[in-house]
């Protein structure tokens, strides 16, 4: 009987250290879940940023030289639309 109760004491500190184990890494999770949202939301601007100061000079290097020919482009179209 001693020994069914020793296994049972075992088994419920166990499954009590399980839970206490349980809790600790939720109040850890809740403890490092801010944290975690500040750096996500950093990283992002961060990625935001440098991929308009790479894309912004490159979408300009690739437009700024066709604008004349896209104006006289433009120019043509209109003045073969109305001179009809």
């Amino acid at each position: 009987m001693e020994i069914i109760a020793v296994l049972a004491a075992v088994l419920i500190f166990l499954v009590a250290l399980k839970l206490l184990f349980w809790f600790g890494k939720g109040g850890i999770f809740l403890i490092t879940l801010p944290i975690k949202i500040i750096f996500s939301v950093a990283g992002i601007l961060i990625f935001i940023t440098l991929v308009a100061a790479f894309f912004l000079p490159l979408f300009l290097l690739l437009i700024v030289p066709l604008i004349p020919f896209l104006l006289v482009i433009f120019l043509f179209v209109l003045f073969i639309r109305y001179a009809f």
